[in-house]
């Protein structure tokens, strides 16, 4: 189906994290981005580090994308899978919760046995939301 591959990315479609880089560098080093039928929580990884993470100067500044997030007017969609390895899931879903409670259009799903890369089984998900917004 090719309808809307376009329109993804403007009306906010995203398989990403919603949590500051630093923890979603901090969850995946942990889980070595591997999915996972008992995927940790992002506070399980966080006491696991021995050393405070710190973020590389090459990387540029750390972004915490609820900043940006919490400006925009359009609606959001994050499809998730609960055996993701690669995004702190937990964290996101309450980030995005915070967001949604202050007026925010955002909506997410979690598919439970999906890992990150979950794009195949999820694509009608994001076509059928896009289609909602018409």
């Amino acid at each position: 189906m090719n309808v809307g591959r376009e329109l993804i990315s403007l009306r906010g479609y995203s398989n990403n994290s919603l949590s500051p880089q630093t923890g979603a560098t901090v969850f995946s080093k942990y889980t070595a981005d591997s999915d996972s039928k008992k995927v940790p929580t992002y506070l399980e990884a966080l006491q696991s580090r021995k050393q405070k993470y710190i973020w590389p100067d090459l990387l540029g500044e750390d972004i915490d994308p609820i900043v940006s997030l919490s400006k925009l007017e359009i609606p959001g969609l994050w499809i998730f899978g609960s055996q993701d390895g690669s995004v702190p899931v937990d964290l996101s879903i309450a980030r995005l919760q915070i967001l949604k409670d202050a007026g925010g259009k955002y909506e997410y799903v979690v598919y439970p046995g999906l890992g990150h890369n979950n794009m195949q089984e999820t694509f009608d998900t994001a076509i059928d939301w896009i289609k909602r917004l018409r």
